[in-house]
Formats: C-alpha cells, sequence, structure tokens
C-alpha cells in the first residue's frame, strides 16, 4: 500500500467518526483534555497546532489554552513554490488563517 491510498483509506475512516457528530465532539474533547494535560505540553514554549478540516480532530481548545498561557502558538503553511515545503508561522488569532 503507498502513502496515497493509505491516506484515503485512514480519511474514509476518520469520516466515518465524524458522522456520529456527538460521539465525535466528545472524543475530540477527550484528546484535546489529554494533551493540555501532558507533561510535555504544559513545558512547552512553542506549540504547533493546525486549522482542521471537517472531519479532523478540532486544536481550538489546545490553541486557545496556549494563547491564554502566552504560549508561541505555529501554524503550517504549505509552499506554493516549493513541492513538499511546509513552512511554521507564529499565530495569535484565527483570523490570520487562509
Amino acid at each position: 500500500m503507498n502513502k496515497k491510498e493509505l491516506r484515503i483509506i485512514l480519511r474514509e475512516k476518520r469520516n466515518a467518526l465524524y458522522n456520529n457528530f456527538n460521539e465525535f465532539n466528545k472524543l475530540s474533547i477527550s484528546l484535546q483534555n489529554h494533551v493540555l494535560e501532558f507533561p510535555l505540553y504544559k513545558n512547552a514554549e512553542i506549540v504547533c497546532a493546525y486549522a482542521p478540516t471537517k472531519s479532523e480532530i478540532s486544536t481550538d481548545c489546545i490553541t486557545r489554552t496556549a494563547w491564554e498561557q502566552k504560549k508561541t502558538v505555529l501554524f503550517p503553511l504549505c509552499s506554493k513554490t516549493e513541492k513538499g515545503i511546509m513552512h511554521f508561522y507564529a499565530c495569535r488569532d484565527f483570523s490570520v488563517l487562509e
């Protein structure tokens, strides 16, 4: 199985979780709370996050908490000129995300 095939399979499984929205929300909140209690997160000065698509687990709680704790939050942006390259940018507000 190649990377493209694996991504398709995993996306289908993720979408199936999302179909039960209440359970998906509970899972999302549980996972974020787990991250917020993790010692690596607690000791971090810099946190990398992402802006989720429809069926991806939300990171909003982690991001907002990190901002409240004055941590630097980095978001990825795929390069438009360099295929396969991702750059990370510090962000203090969701409104600047694309």
